[in-house]
């Protein structure tokens, strides 16, 4: 998350030094300034809930895997928690650490509140019906296993989609820019005369509201994912 901060400030500086360069007015880029960081402040809980959701997923799939094959093969909880937590965050044992005076059943009913998907529900329900009945763990939660698979699959899709069009707006965008510092360079007494002009300025900062409102677009389009199935929807509006 701080790194998406640092990220958020560089590029802020970087519109605003690319307006700066066009127009040679500070009060402008100072302006191209604001927007960038208001913008970046506006969209930066939308964005920090659906990169905590995607993670939060993908543990889910990885710690429901990881514990029913070990529970299948070992035939304890404990065991097989033990087992799962090896791959998992340092967010995850660190709040499996805080559960010690808890049993095995106590622990995985709480980290419902960690796993925040109703297919870590089912999955408990199915770990109950173990015990009550004995058999194979494995059998049991054979249609499990494949609706949080399709999900995972689904969602590590979409994140591959998500990075193809981050890398299309911003060659885009950065060629917009280009193309712009180019004329500024090349039309150079042309821009001697505009560059005073109200409407020049005006027309420079609806540019970056222009490149504001695309971002807006992009971002939203990017956390609209759903997991389908028995999950709840990755993002929260």
């Amino acid at each position: 998350m701080r790194n998406r901060y640092i990220l958020f400030c560089i590029l802020s500086l970087f519109f605003a030094g690319i307006c700066y360069l066009v127009t040679l007015d500070l009060i402008c880029s100072g302006i191209v300034l604001l927007l960038f960081i208001c913008f970046f402040l506006l969209i930066s809980k939308k964005l920090n809930i659906y990169f905590d959701e995607c993670s939060r997923f993908h543990e889910t799939y990885h710690f429901i895997n990881s514990f029913l094959i070990s529970l299948s093969v070992k035939g304890s909880i404990i065991e097989a928690i033990d087992a799962s937590k090896i791959s998992m965050s340092d967010k995850f044992n660190e709040c499996l650490n805080g559960l010690n005076e808890m049993n095995e059943n106590e622990k995985l009913n709480y980290l419902k509140s960690y796993f925040n998907f109703r297919i870590y529900e089912v999955f408990l329900n199915i770990v109950t019906l173990w015990q009550d009945q004995g058999g194979d763990i494995i059998d049991y939660s054979y249609f499990l296993i494949n609706e949080a698979k399709n999900n995972e699959e689904y969602l590590i899709a979409c994140e591959r989609i998500n990075k193809r069009k981050i890398i299309e707006f911003s060659s885009l965008w950065i060629l917009s820019l280009t193309i712009l510092i180019i004329l500024r360079f090349s039309l150079y007494q042309f821009y001697n005369k505009i560059s005073s002009q109200l409407f020049f300025k005006i027309a420079i900062i609806g540019f970056y509201v222009i490149i504001l409102l695309s971002l807006l677009i992009l971002v939203n389009k990017m956390t609209e994912m759903k997991l389908k199935g028995n999950c709840e929807y990755v993002t929260k509006k």
